[in-house]
């Protein structure tokens, strides 16, 4: 796969910052420093989810925060005004979609990032505010939970640094962990802890395929575990390499970094991913995987060490 060039139709939801922005909420310590300024763009993407037609995330603006200085703000709204409206699942991958460009911002250490998101709410406007859409063309709305209840969710993310030059950092959402339906809430909500922060210049992808002998030993290893209703699901796994039981998704240190669903090629891509040592799995049993439950059925079929410094591919075939 090649890596995303910044360009309005480039690649996961993108929000360029070089030359303007407006401060807000300053900050308690504000000192004022001459510092180095930089560029940014932010881009949000997501690994998909495959039981949905449409994921509309809402967001009206973006937020940094530094120790000691002011509160940097980019309203992202689209060409009438309103907060800007991005289907998740139209950039998947390492797609990226540009919202604000050609803004300027400091170098140096920022506490955090964050999207405020205009959640949906029964009987909401799905024009304007966030919402999925079922296979079956029914909707339903899409809220991020804060304290308050105010409409507004947020996604904040901490720690991490802007360099002299050129920086390019994505919010990553991994669908299959982030969203949550509850019995009896007509609500999808969408969990923070399932978005990634990472560096462009720093990070690479994992692509790869499976094999049908290997989907098909796991399915039938596995006919205990078939699901009540539709298919098996097939997901690649992501794990940091220090864990020692790999688990299913959730909020456990055994929990998978990202996650990636086959596509119709059984093939998957990992996206965004920072260098290190990883461990990578796949799974026939991602029906079974919640992110409220940890299920004991649960296990990976194949897995595989890997040392990521570059793009790599990793493929899982029968031995």
């Amino acid at each position: 796969m090649h890596k995303p060039v910044l360009t309005a139709i480039a690649s996961a939801m993108i929000l360029a910052a070089c030359g303007g922005g407006s401060g807000s909420d300053s900050n308690d310590n504000n000192t004022s420093q001459p510092t180095q300024k930089t560029t940014v763009s932010v881009g949000v993407s997501d690994a998909a989810v495959n039981n949905l037609a449409e994921v509309n995330l809402v967001i009206q603006r973006l937020t940094f925060r530094a120790s000691g200085k002011e509160d940097v703000t980019f309203d992202t709204l689209d060409a009438q005004g309103n907060p800007m409206k991005i289907n998740l699942l139209e950039y998947t991958g390492d797609d990226i979609y540009l919202v604000v460009n050609d803004q300027e911002i400091d170098a140096g250490d920022y506490e955090w990032i964050r999207a405020d998101v205009v959640n949906g709410s029964v009987g909401s406007n799905f024009d304007f505010t966030s919402s999925v859409r079922f296979l079956d063309g029914s909707q339903a709305p899409l809220a991020v939970t804060r304290k308050g209840n105010d409409g507004v969710g947020e996604i904040q993310l901490n720690n991490f640094s802007l360099n002299e030059g050129e920086n390019q950092i994505v919010l990553e959402f991994d669908l299959n962990k982030a969203l949550l339906k509850r019995t009896n809430d007509d609500t999808v909500y969408l969990k923070p802890t399932a978005v990634r922060l990472e560096n462009l210049l720093t990070s690479f992808e994992i692509e790869g395929m499976v094999s049908e002998s290997v989907k098909n030993a796991c399915v039938a290893d596995n006919a205990d575990l078939a699901p009540l209703v539709g298919e098996y699901k097939h997901v690649v796994y992501l794990y940091k390499a220090d864990v020692a039981v790999p688990g299913d998704i959730s909020d456990e240190d055994s929990a998978p970094v990202a996650t990636a669903n086959l596509d119709a090629e059984s093939e998957y891509e990992i996206a965004f991913i920072g260098s290190g040592d990883y461990k990578v799995g796949y799974s026939c049993l991602g029906h079974l995987d919640d992110a409220e439950t940890i299920d004991a059925d649960f296990g990976l079929y194949q897995t595989k060490d890997v040392t990521l410094t570059q793009d790599i591919e990793v493929n899982f075939e029968i031995n």
